[in-house]
């Protein structure tokens, strides 16, 4: 009888995602990882292994790795993959349909079956680029202009050869030798170019202790750090361990005893190496601070800033990231803000409320010379924002971007917004009434003028406190000098308290009166006026 095991999948950024398979023996496994996919097939006695790569697009070229006992082949149409051999094929024109591939015995009986979904074609690289670190014995990609062809590929690591795993006309996947350490030479041939380059090669290795109370205690060694300059990314199953290189001993060894608490845990450690951009920015984004006196996304740009391409591309595709979003966003504007501010923005409504959050505050906060490049930006983002209401955070930020960015043709909105109700909604409606006021309307001006008329002293209620609290914070944002003698009223206005919380609009007239006259928002501390300065500032203008 024909064995018959058929599965549909697609690789799609590097993964291959399954459907459903039909009734019949087990399915083939599909795992994806360090720019490869692997297809294992059980078959008696053992399993049949095929290492492709992950990026392979319709009608183009590639090479991978079949292991199956002897006399196994894998079949795709007319091509042939025999068992312990590396095999050059070519997607068909229609690979973006299906590539059937399938698996028959030593007797020429069919073991099994899979249908391949491949993406479209990505972009191709002009140049050779190889890894930071290494890992002895393990894959490592090499990205360039290869030809799919792994015959036409010779890679050697410290006069060592790295045989070719999979290739496709993007990157090689190579297999580290296990006899080099420490800095060494990586040359490659690639039918008739030619190109050096220098990786770390690190060995690294796990002796486990007996279990004890339910945990595991395992002692990590790396070898090979002997004048390393960039931190090692290393994972074990769940548990990740970033290990800074000045760490390493001076013969280049770094030791440490971690505790699991897991069986998921008690995985092979392996060096984190990225295979595709997308990888080599999120490894930089996931870096742990090095440096407390400057801020962690700061430190993520100078990384990717030295980056032999162009990153930004792939930080806008991180945006969407559930964990790296915001890290991606902080990191862009660091690297290049005016180029980041519009690529934030345009980015909305397609990411995380979070990252929404970042986009339009960081936006609010900047000078006017940079706002005013991106106002077009900025103000079609937080109409799409309003447009569909998921956070009333990122809801009023929108609108004190359209306060900022805004025209006639807004007022209708911001009206509808000022004049609502419910629960929560406080904090839009006060910025709706901010907006109007500074896009000129009068009605609104004149209520915060109101509001600012009340008096403060040690007896004020709280809520009343809070109007005039709320209404100098509108008055900084309208930026008015109209406003002027109102705030400076409230200079030297005591705290309000209400138990044990506490408003302080005499702190806050400081802040507005320095957005009113100066331009700044918030003030960087050696920017600041001190009370006193604007006592005098307030006494002087009104003489």
């Amino acid at each position: 009888m024909v064995l018959r095991d058929r599965l549909t999948g697609c690789f799609l950024a590097g993964l291959l995602w399954p459907a459903l398979a039909t009734a019949g023996p087990p399915s083939p496994t599909l795992s994806a990882g360090g720019g490869m996919v692997r297809v294992a097939f059980e078959i008696s006695g053992g399993t049949a292994l095929a290492h492709f790569p992950d990026d392979i697009a319709a009608g183009e070229p590639f090479s991978g790795t079949f292991e199956a006992p002897a006399g196994y082949v894998l079949l795709q149409g007319k091509q042939t993959a025999r068992a312990g051999q590396t095999f050059a094929w070519r997607v068909p024109a229609s690979g973006a349909e299906g590539m059937l591939l399938i698996l028959k015995d030593a007797h020429g009986l069919e073991a099994g079956q899979i249908a391949l979904r491949t993406p479209a074609a990505g972009a191709r690289e002009t140049a050779f680029r190889v890894p930071t670190m290494i890992q002895t014995g393990r894959p490592f990609p090499v990205h360039g202009p290869f030809d799919g062809k792994a015959g036409n590929t010779r890679v050697q690591v410290g006069n060592q050869p790295a045989p070719v795993i999979a290739e496709s006309v993007r990157r090689a996947i190579l297999r580290a030798p296990n006899g080099v350490l420490g800095t060494a030479r990586a040359q490659i041939r690639e039918s008739g170019r030619r190109f050096t380059g220098e990786v770390r090669s690190l060995g690294l290795a796990v002796q486990p202790a007996d279990p004890e109370a339910g945990r595991i205690e395992r002692e990590i060694t790396i070898r090979g750090l002997t004048g390393a300059t960039v931190d090692v990314p290393i994972e074990m199953g769940a548990s990740a361990l970033y290990v800074r290189h000045e760490e390493a001993a001076a013969d280049g060894v770094f030791s440490i005893k971690r505790t699991f608490r897991t069986a998921s845990e008690q995985e092979p450690i392996t060096l984190v190496i990225p295979s595709n951009r997308r990888e080599e920015v999120a490894i930089i984004l996931r870096t742990p601070s090095r440096d407390g006196q400057v801020k962690l996304a700061r430190q993520h740009a100078q990384v990717i800033r030295s980056m032999e391409f162009d990153a930004m591309p792939v930080m806008r595709e991180l945006l969407d990231d559930f964990q790296l979003g915001g890290d991606a966003a902080f990191a862009a504007f660091e690297v290049d803000e005016p180029r980041a501010m519009a690529m934030v923005l345009g980015a909305i409504p397609n990411v995380s409320t979070g990252v929404e959050l970042i986009a339009l505050d960081y936006f609010i906060g900047r000078s006017t010379a940079v706002r005013t490049a991106v106002a077009t930006e900025a103000r079609d983002a937080a109409h799409r924002v309003l447009a569909r209401i998921l956070s009333t955070t990122t809801a009023e930020l929108a609108v004190y971007v359209l306060g900022l960015t805004g025209t006639q043709a807004d007022i209708p909105l911001l009206e509808k917004i000022a004049a609502g109700g419910g629960v929560g909604t406080r904090g839009l409606r006060d910025a709706a009434e901010a907006a109007l006021a500074r896009l000129g309307s009068r009605p609104h001006l004149d209520r915060i003028h109101g509001d600012l008329s009340h008096t403060i002293t040690k007896t004020t209620r709280f809520d009343e406190g809070a109007v005039v609290t709320r209404a100098l914070r509108k008055a900084g944002f309208v930026g008015n000098p109209e406003m002027l003698s109102d705030v400076c009223a409230h200079v030297d206005d005591p705290k309000v308290w209400d138990i044990d919380i506490a408003i302080d609009p005499g702190e806050v007239s400081l802040t507005s009166l320095a957005a009113i006259v100066d331009g700044t928002p918030v003030p960087p501390p050696a920017a600041r006026r001190s009370r006193d300065d604007w006592r005098r500032y307030c006494a002087d203008r009104s003489r």
